[in-house]
């Protein structure tokens, strides 16, 4: 092989492992370069869940960042000076904080049907209110040696009437009194106003016999 022959085998290879490197180059830049189909920088992947919490982070942040620019959809922190959420909320909380407030409850079947239409003393109560809380802190000192396995445990405390567990009706459960002092529990759906409406159909179940007395009564203070 002449030295001229040598010389072009030479650059010849030159050339091609050029070329390779070039579309490798190339094919990592497409690769890196692409739009994620995930949302910019956030992995679809989590890792872990401090991972997850700073995804979220970002995608609450991002578009909250954009909607601050849109003055039409700025908070109006200095407009608002008056709130009607708090003046409604004000006004329930007086209206109701009186024992001899007159009410009317319309109690329905869960199909629809209008049940019974009663007159309502003071307010509707909800039969998981309680005088006294539901939940306690155990506080061991000396931790790892007890039956609740060390720390501080959280455990449910007897009710009102000393005994656990939810009570009647369970989330949906209501009890309030008449003006003659009758008990009433309902656990269906409930209609209440302080103003008595027109019944165009009358209830066809029962009737609440008005000057009714209750069988028994709290001890007076």
């Amino acid at each position: 092989m002449t030295d001229t022959t040598r010389r072009q085998l030479i650059t010849r290879t030159a050339g091609v492992a050029a070329a390779v490197g070039a579309v490798a180059a190339a094919t990592e830049a497409c690769t890196s370069s692409a739009p994620s189909k995930t949302g910019g920088a956030v992995t679809q992947d989590a890792g872990n869940v401090n991972d997850l919490q700073k995804q979220e982070e970002t995608l609450t942040i991002a578009p909250f960042n954009r909607v601050k620019k849109i003055p039409s959809q700025v908070y109006p922190a200095d407009l608002l000076v008056d709130s009607l959420e708090m003046r409604n909320l004000r006004e329930r909380l007086l209206r109701f904080n009186d024992p001899s407030k007159l009410g009317w409850a319309y109690l329905f079947a869960p199909t629809g049907q209008l049940i019974l239409q009663l007159p309502v003393k003071g307010k509707i109560s909800s039969t998981q209110s309680a005088m006294t809380t539901s939940t306690g802190v155990f506080k061991s000192n000396n931790a790892g040696h007890d039956s609740y396995g060390g720390g501080h445990q959280v455990v449910d405390l007897p009710g009102d009437d000393l005994s656990f567990g939810p009570n009647e009706g369970g989330p949906a459960g209501k009890f309030f009194f008449t003006p003659d002092g009758v008990y009433v529990f309902w656990d269906g759906p409930i209609l209440y106003l302080d103003a008595p409406l027109a019944v165009l159909q009358q209830p066809s179940v029962v009737k609440y016999n008005e000057g009714s007395k209750p069988s028994n009564t709290a001890p007076r203070v």
